[in-house]
């Protein structure tokens, strides 16, 4: 298990450190993490939030969220990365629509990113979740479980499938559009990169829904789809890259 809280199947220190490090790091990234939140701060920023998560149900995505079927058995969901919301429109649109998921798919949401401050992790106490923290402790999902990633590095996509390569069919996976990836592959260098996701989207394995566009152009959902896995073949795990920083190659 790594020292900051995922667990790592089978990773060595030549995996992309610096890809990862957003998500892994312990370090304190605001001043204020170290300063009490007052009451009136966190109102401030919930009041924020709340103001945008109004305007975010006016939007088409939020109705088909509304209308998406149950995810087959999952009773929890995990965001990863949603960044810092106090600060961060896109990141707030994204909590926006992890809550609305939450909310009417019946997930327990777990939000999790070393960006929290202190701040970020007192409001979000005020809100509908059932877990919050800087770091989550594994990556395995041994039941069906809805992750949500946006824009996540390819790195932490190839480990989430690595690490459940045998229960695959556990996953819901709301993020980057991994086919994306193999579209706009150069001389072969993602299967270099990420050779566990490869070999799935070459399985023919995985099934994807596009979500709508946001009615303002707004980086927080481009390129995001809905991923399953459920005819995953009973293939060998591929070696692992050897690739020292995956998003250089």
């Amino acid at each position: 298990q790594d020292e900051d809280g995922f667990t790592l199947v089978g990773r060595d220190k030549r995996r992309s450190r610096r890809a990862m490090s957003n998500l892994l790091s312990s370090a304190p990234t605001l001043a204020e993490d170290d300063v009490e939140p007052s009451s009136a701060d966190i109102a401030r920023v919930l009041a924020r939030f709340r103001a945008e998560q109004e305007e975010f149900k006016q939007e088409a995505m939020y109705d088909t969220v509304t209308r998406l079927s149950p995810t087959r058995g999952a009773h929890t969901l995990i965001a990863l990365g949603l960044g810092s919301f106090a600060t961060s429109r896109s990141s707030r649109l994204q909590l926006c629509l992890a809550l609305a998921l939450s909310e009417h798919l019946k997930l327990a949401l777990e939000l999790y990113d070393p960006c929290f401050s202190q701040l970020e992790l007192a409001t979000l106490t005020e809100l509908p979740v059932a877990a919050v923290g800087k770091h989550c402790k594994t990556l395995q999902a041994t039941q069906p479980t809805m992750l949500f990633l946006p824009h996540c590095p390819k790195s932490l996509y190839e480990d989430l499938i690595r690490t459940n390569w045998k229960s695959l069919a556990n996953i819901t996976l709301l993020g980057n559009d991994l086919q994306s990836y193999l579209d706009h592959d150069i001389g072969n260098r993602f299967k270099v990169q990420c050779p566990a996701v490869h070999a799935v989207l070459l399985q023919g394995s995985v099934t994807s829904q596009s979500l709508p566009a946001h009615s303002q152009v707004v980086p927080a959902f481009h390129g995001l789809s809905i991923q399953t896995f459920p005819n995953m073949a009973a293939e060998a795990l591929p070696p692992e890259s050897d690739v020292v920083d995956l998003e250089k190659v």
